[in-house]
């Protein structure tokens, strides 16, 4: 409880800073600029206004991602890349010529939040300057554009986990748009401007370079924290699991242990691999409506599953998508074997007596390989033999879970 309390005194404190530095800024570039009182108020107005639209923005993806304990570290994260954009913003109107460092910060915001947040606070702060700094339409259509051109780059960097080659297109992008949108307006070619742009282009990347390590540390630590609490029992989907089908709960429950465990041996993602197993079967119920969202995935979209724990979901015995990846087919053959012991022992009305266990697994393990299931996931030979090895020597099978 005490620990609840402080995350809440820390996201008030990081909201309070958040308002105040950002009405701070916007009055003080106002005052530089010598703004009316009247069209400060307006200012101030469309000000107050996107400030409250963010904030619960920002509170309602706080509500919705319930299921992990860096809520708070991500809340206050992008309230920080927000508050530098806004300082870096204002004091980029008084570098000559044309450094716009609006498109590296909206990939830091998009990067720091969600696309939707990230975009709509660039966008946000590409209005706010053009009404205060009275850009030309071209000017403003110069800064939308790196907006956009600054959330897609932020999603491919996302997507490949890898910031160097978005880098490299910042610092091809910066002059090139620098120097068509100066030409719109102008119909004059500067070859210096584009020269110029390069440099601003390399002060870009720098500015883009230098925060990701601590934004990806971040991602990061909120991944696996998330991992962690969807196999916690306080996850209500996991509640729902429990009290819906004990059959399916405990199936789970053993998959992930012995997925998990293996996963560790092999040096392989352990805590991706606990949550695909626990939640596995999710991927066998099938499509009823034909419309192609098969309730595995809908019931994991709704509970904001990591996309690697959705892809494992719908990689299911391989019946809908390609296996695609080693985690993805260790759960699958963990998943195999406890399922052919429990058809076993159902049929047979006994537990590891009366059937040689070691033989059991070697077939049920050489019927999926033969079948092909796991051709595209990079599941290697060595990696097969050592799974079989430590199914056959180290799991029990017959472990009994109690549900409180």
């Amino acid at each position: 409880m005490n620990q609840l309390n402080d995350r809440n005194r820390k996201m008030k404190v990081e909201l309070g800073l958040f308002i105040i530095v950002s009405f701070c800024c916007l009055i003080g570039s106002a005052l530089i600029k010598n703004v009316l009182l009247d069209r400060l108020l307006v200012l101030l107005f469309i000000h107050t206004v996107m400030v409250i639209l963010l904030v619960v923005s920002l509170l309602v993806e706080k509500i919705q991602h319930l299921n992990s304990f860096n809520n708070n570290r991500r809340f206050g994260r992008f309230i920080f890349i927000f508050l530098a954009a806004m300082i870096i913003v204002s004091l980029a109107n008084w570098i000559p010529n044309f450094w716009e460092p609006i498109l590296a910060l909206t990939i830091l915001m998009v990067l720091g939040s969600t696309p939707t947040i990230g975009m709509t606070a660039g966008l946000y702060l590409v209005m706010m300057q053009s009404i205060l700094f009275e850009y030309s339409l071209i000017g403003i259509c110069k800064l939308i554009f790196c907006v956009i051109c600054g959330g897609i780059l932020a999603l491919i960097a996302k997507k490949q986990a890898n910031l160097m080659p978005v880098a490299i297109l910042v610092f091809l992008f910066h002059p090139c748009i620098g120097f068509i949108f100066e030409y719109l307006e102008q119909y004059h070619v500067d070859y210096s401007l584009f020269l110029t742009g390069l440099i601003y282009g390399c002060v870009n990347v720098i500015l883009l370079i230098v925060p990701y390590p601590w934004i990806n540390k971040s991602d990061q630590e909120y991944y696996a924290t998330t991992l962690e609490f969807l196999v916690d029992p306080r996850f209500q989907l996991l509640a729902d699991m429990k009290s819906c089908s004990s059959e399916l709960f405990l199936h789970g429950l053993k998959v992930s242990k012995a997925a998990g465990n293996c996963a560790l041996k092999l040096g392989m993602n352990e805590k991706l691999v606990r949550a695909g197993g626990l939640y596995y079967r999710l991927g066998f119920f099938e499509d009823e409506n034909n419309n192609g969202d098969f309730p595995g995935q809908v019931l994991g979209t709704q509970h904001h599953f990591p996309e690697e724990v959705l892809n494992i979901i719908q990689e299911y015995k391989g019946v809908h998508q390609t296996i695609s990846t080693p985690e993805a087919a260790l759960i699958d053959i963990v998943d195999e074997v406890f399922e052919q012991f429990q058809m076993n022992e159902d049929e047979n009305k006994q537990d590891s007596t009366g059937f040689n266990q070691e033989f059991l697994i070697y077939k049920i393990m050489n019927d999926c390989s033969s079948s092909g299931r796991y051709d595209h996931s990079g599941f290697s030979m060595n990696m097969y033999l050592n799974v079989r090895d430590y199914l056959v020597r180290e799991v029990d099978y017959y472990e009994r879970f109690y549900i409180k």
